[in-house]
């Protein structure tokens, strides 16, 4: 009965990912049109991710240590900085570029967290590093 609950769960989550995911580029415009800086809308990203991380893994946020504090700080305003840039660019470039300057967090931010930290990366970020690398070639 377990697995079948999680399942379910695993399966909403996934729903409203996808959900918010079509959703935030009309959300997007709206904010942007609406006069807003890019600045602000990435604010509004940042409190929205905040608040579900804290809602999916309170638990394991007791657990960090002051080391992996540090490390996370840094990785935090570092991509906070580019997210504002790329933020700022989104007029002078084009969709595509748009696009990929968006996804290469997926290789940026675990390539800061394992030279800050000195762990290497999982076999799921080095995948998903992959994969972005591969949609940067097709780009």
């Amino acid at each position: 009965m377990k697995a079948n609950k999680t399942k379910v769960l695993a399966y909403l989550s996934l729903a409203f990912v996808v959900i918010a995911w079509g959703v935030s580029p009309v959300v997007s415009k709206y904010i942007i049109n609406s006069g807003y800086s890019p600045g602000i809308k990435r604010f509004i990203d940042a409190i929205f991710a905040s608040a579900a991380l804290g809602l999916i893994a309170n638990k394991q946020l007791t657990k960090i240590n002051k080391s992996v504090l540090k490390t996370s700080l840094f990785v935090g305003v570092s991509f906070a900085i580019a997210m504002l840039l790329e933020g700022l660019s989104h007029g002078f470039t084009t969709p595509a570029m748009s696009t990929l300057y968006g996804n290469v967090t997926c290789i940026t931010v675990p390539l800061f967290v394992a030279i800050f930290s000195k762990q290497l990366p999982n076999a799921v970020k080095m995948i998903a590093g992959g994969l972005c690398l591969g949609g940067f070639a097709v780009i």
